[in-house]
């Protein structure tokens, strides 16, 4: 009986014990890994919602922020060249598709004058978008320059540019480039939290992966410069008679 009683006495201490066992925390590194794993790839739910202070609210406003900046880059296009939903949808699929799949990114923990805080400085090698505007830019100026039928329909014309676009981002890869950006991180009784307004450089953050861009102003500007190089090669075509003019609606 004695032997019996003893069982029953330890049984409850191992149970409690395990109840009370408290989730070791983890350093600025692993931290700052686990952020980036769940914001970009979503792939550290159990880690992110462990050692991030609220972690399941803060996983779904990140998801917000990045379905929100994706959905804003892919309006642009649409505005632009007048896709339909279907084929926005398809495209935001292939670009994230690729996005999870090739781009990386390193980190660098700084301490900072404030105990328990660290500076994460994040090397990020984000998708080369310019390489496929680039890309899809000379398929299509060959593409013109080979069939002269292409300029009397804006419609075919915008057809093959999306069959282009979509071909080339399957086979799209990450920038040699990177792009240094940091986010201030704080521990508070073992649990990690983003310090407030960091808004703007968190959603930079997630546009670098996207784009290989620091931001939508760089990006712009190197669209800018791609585009004129395009744009200079099909008029010097146009002048030497290579091809004729294009329809004014897909020139727009």
């Amino acid at each position: 009986m004695k032997k019996k009683y003893l069982i029953l006495l330890v049984i409850p201490l191992f149970f409690l014990a395990s109840c009370t066992k408290q989730t070791q925390a983890v350093d600025g590194s692993q931290a700052g890994n686990f952020f980036v794993n769940q914001f970009v790839f979503e792939d550290a739910q159990e880690d992110f919602y462990t050692h991030f202070l609220d972690g399941e609210n803060l996983a779904i406003a990140l998801q917000s922020v990045s379905g929100n900046i994706t959905n804003n880059f892919f309006n642009d296009l649409n505005s632009s060249m007048s896709i339909d939903e279907q084929s926005k949808d398809e495209l935001i699929n292939l670009m994230l598709v690729q996005m999870k799949k090739h781009t990386q990114f390193n980190t660098l923990i700084y301490a900072t004058q404030q105990e328990g805080q660290k500076r994460v400085a994040y090397q990020i090698f984000g998708l080369d978008y310019i390489h496929l505007v680039n890309q899809v830019g000379k398929q299509m100026k060959e593409e013109v320059l080979t069939n002269q039928a292409l300029n009397n329909d804006s419609q075919i014309l915008l057809d093959l540019f999306m069959d282009k676009l979509k071909a080339n981002i399957q086979t799209l890869e990450a920038s040699e480039t990177p792009i240094i950006t940091e986010i201030y991180f704080e521990i508070i009784e073992g649990k990690w939290q983003i310090l407030p307004n960091q808004e703007q450089v968190i959603r930079n953050m997630y546009f670098s992966f996207l784009t290989g861009q620091a931001d939508e102003e760089a990006l712009n500007q190197a669209l800018m410069n791609v585009i004129e190089q395009i744009n200079e090669q099909m008029t010097a075509a146009i002048e030497e008679g290579t091809i004729e003019a294009l329809p004014s609606a897909y020139a727009q």
